[in-house]
């Protein structure tokens, strides 16, 4: 491995180490905050979209096998067991040995393993299906994402498919307090021309998705109480109110806003990629 490559993996397990401590409690990525829930579904939807357009229907699903990178505690690949897919063909690698043993704590039949991406210990043509979510823009050496996309491009078999979604633009960055009380870059987004040459000769079909931050927060507060619950955070922060948020007043129409919101750019951050390394991959969406 380069030497650039291995400083850009130890800054990673540094910066979400210190991270981890903060995603496993209720101030975390916890779905029982209304934003990470209604985020959290939003993305399953995406999901489901991409799988169908791909032609996984749930029988081909249950025989696919599938490698999550970055896969944190395994969140995503659940998903895919809602979906029909058979846990012992799912494998997910992350740098950071914390997220893998939560992982393992509710999927200990999932080949799960914390390793580093730019060596996947994998053989060639061995996924149907090879996923990441938000991690390329967690790694800000370009070397490294170069590494990274090589092995997922090496271990996705011809016909499979690539499952890309990150932040879609340059300027959609992240700086975290470290532990010496100074101010780190966290992440940065990966505009779509940078995607294409990470993963040249490929054929890439894409779409804006995923709302922003501000948004989703919105929409997930909405979702578990609407106005009337609005009326009481607007109550509690700035009249000094004490009234107790109900998540039974809850308003039923979050997707039908976040999916109007969706025909607009403007309202979207994230980037959605299907990527395949053999021509003949044909979006039956699109049929």
């Amino acid at each position: 491995m380069k030497r650039g490559t291995m400083g850009e993996t130890e800054r990673i397990k540094r910066v979400y180490t210190l991270a981890e401590k903060s995603f496993f409690n209720s101030t975390g990525w916890n779905t029982l905050r209304p934003a990470v829930l209604f985020f959290e579904e939003m993305k399953r939807r995406q999901l489901m979209r991409t799988l169908c357009a791909a032609g996984f229907d749930p029988e081909r699903l249950n025989h696919a096998r599938v490698l999550d990178i970055g896969c944190g505690w395994a969140h995503t690949l659940g998903m895919l067991i809602d979906a029909g897919a058979d846990p012992a063909n799912l494998s997910g690698v992350d740098l950071i040995p914390g997220y893998i043993r939560e992982a393992k704590k509710k999927y200990n039949s999932m080949d799960l393993r914390c390793c580093n991406a730019a060596e996947l210990p994998f053989e060639n043509n061995s996924f149907d299906i090879v996923m990441q979510y938000y991690v390329f823009s967690s790694i800000l050496d370009e070397s490294a994402q170069e590494a990274v996309a090589r092995e997922m491009i090496r271990v996705v078999k011809p016909g499979g498919i690539i499952i890309w979604e990150d932040a879609g633009s340059d300027k959609d960055i992240f700086y975290f307090i470290n532990e010496n009380g100074g101010k780190e870059l966290r992440y940065k987004g990966i505009p779509k021309n940078h995607v294409r040459k990470l993963f040249k000769g490929c054929r890439i079909l894409s779409k804006r998705t995923s709302l922003t931050h501000l948004l989703s927060y919105q929409i997930g507060v909405f979702s578990f109480g609407g106005v009337k619950n609005l009326y009481k955070r607007i109550a509690n922060r700035f009249f000094g109110g004490r009234h107790r948020i109900d998540v039974r007043d809850e308003w039923p129409y979050p997707f039908l806003l976040a999916e109007f919101l969706s025909l607009f750019p403007i309202f979207l951050r994230s980037d959605h990629h299907v990527i395949s390394k053999h021509r003949s991959y044909e979006d039956n969406s699109q049929r």
